[in-house]
């Protein structure tokens, strides 16, 4: 095999590489959008649990109070929150426009595939950063919310051997 031959095979194989690189890191990039995904559900249902426990707490101080109707009157049922349609923050970002482009342009030249594929993972990792800091959040208000809930649970025990 002379040399402009073995030269040539390496290329071939970078190129063969890089398309599997590419391809994991599109994988990658599915994978991310989707946990973005749970992300946001797993946040919507903390907000309905968040209304149960508010609800909760107004209806066990409804039957505790001596004069419920009054209680009724002075305060207000709390109000459940719409459902809103649940946005990926992946699916605005640069990643999306970023793959559908990846798709199309897969015969690319070596340099611009590894540009491509650095892209894809700063956007990836742009999105861990987001979806860390979203449950840090998530997280912080599932305490408050258990905190109150035990609060409900103290004070439901507390009107039954009272009553």
């Amino acid at each position: 095999m002379d040399e402009q031959s073995k030269i040539e095979q390496c290329w071939k194989d970078i190129e063969k590489e890089i398309n599997i690189l590419k391809e994991n890191s599109l994988k990658n990039a599915d994978i991310i959008n989707n946990q973005s995904d749970k992300v946001n559900q797993i946040d919507y249902n903390n907000k309905i649990i968040d209304h149960n426990v508010k609800l909760s707490k107004w209806l066990l101080n409804l039957v505790d109070s001596t004069f419920g109707k009054i209680y009724q009157k002075l305060n207000t049922v709390p109000k459940k929150e719409k459902k809103n349609k649940l946005d990926s923050h992946i699916k605005n970002s640069s990643l999306s426009q970023h793959i559908k482009k990846t798709i199309v342009d897969l015969q690319s030249n070596v340099i611009n595939d590894l540009e491509e594929i650095k892209s894809i993972h700063i956007a990836i990792g742009e999105e861990i950063d987001k979806q860390s800091i979203f449950l840090e959040t998530i997280n912080d208000d599932t305490e408050n919310i258990s905190d109150n809930l035990e609060s409900n649970i103290r004070h439901c025990n507390k009107i039954i051997r009272n009553k």
